[in-house]
């Protein structure tokens, strides 16, 4: 709907879209995209790999002059999840809370950074309030994109810990670790290409995944029990191995 709305008020005489159909699995997004650019012949192949380099691996340095320093080695924690509509895909604040307690008291040398948009202020805001530590950080909507990439491209940020969101795409582009949870939406579509290791309940609900079906649509089931019964150790076993 909303991708039909953006049509109708740009103007534009056509519309011409990948289609996405969830039933065909093991499709990664990336790879129906490329085939997408390839059909119309946009640009060749060799231009698609350094459009990519080009877009990603900017020069950041005048950027990272501008973001206050940090000393100490730190992880990114990114709560939110976009807009509203796609709710099901979030760890609960409560967790993020119960997480972050527990990487501050076992990870004593790393800082902890809460990044996220201007809408998700509040999520931010609580979890940040609920624990009192010199070592959290709360830069939410402080950054452009750009500043975002300058942030991630530090030597001393060890990795992102988050849902399936943009910055886990982002951190696998800057070759950065990620640790993203996955539950109402397909990892085999959707989750970062490279570098991450991707964390889902177990055993696997029967519901999983339910964004994008007949049933449910882009709003998920409403109760998304499959991202809640993710373990606070099952992650800290993960994020060890990025710490380590």
């Amino acid at each position: 709907k909303l991708g039909r709305w953006l049509y109708y008020i740009s103007g534009a005489r056509n519309k011409v879209m990948p289609e996405i159909n969830y039933a065909v699995k093991f499709k990664h997004k990336v790879f129906r995209n490329i085939e997408f650019i390839r059909y119309f012949e946009f640009i060749s192949d060799e231009d698609l790999v350094r459009t990519a380099e080009e877009n990603y691996f900017l020069d950041v340095s005048s950027v990272v002059q501008q973001i206050e320093p940090f000393n100490k080695p730190f992880i990114v924690i990114h709560p939110g999840c976009g807009v509203i509509i796609e709710a099901h895909k979030k760890y609960s604040a409560d967790k993020y809370v119960l997480l972050i307690e527990a990487m501050l008291k076992r990870y004593a040398d790393i800082d902890i950074v809460l990044t996220g948009t201007e809408q998700e202020k509040k999520l931010n805001e609580f979890i940040f309030d609920k624990i009192d530590s010199q070592r959290l950080v709360n830069i939410t909507a402080r950054f452009n994109l750009d500043e975002l990439i300058a942030l991630f491209s530090q030597k001393n940020m060890k990795g992102i810990v988050c849902g399936d969101t943009g910055p886990a795409h982002l951190a696998s582009v800057l070759k950065k670790p990620g640790i993203v949870m996955f539950g109402s939406t397909d990892d085999t579509v959707t989750s970062p290409f490279k570098y991450s290791c991707i964390v889902k309940t177990y055993p696997v609900l029967d519901c999983m995944p339910c964004y994008g079906t007949k049933k449910y649509g882009i709003k998920g089931c409403g109760d998304n029990q499959c991202m809640q019964t993710i373990s606070i150790d099952k992650l800290l076993a993960k994020i060890d191995k990025i710490i380590i």
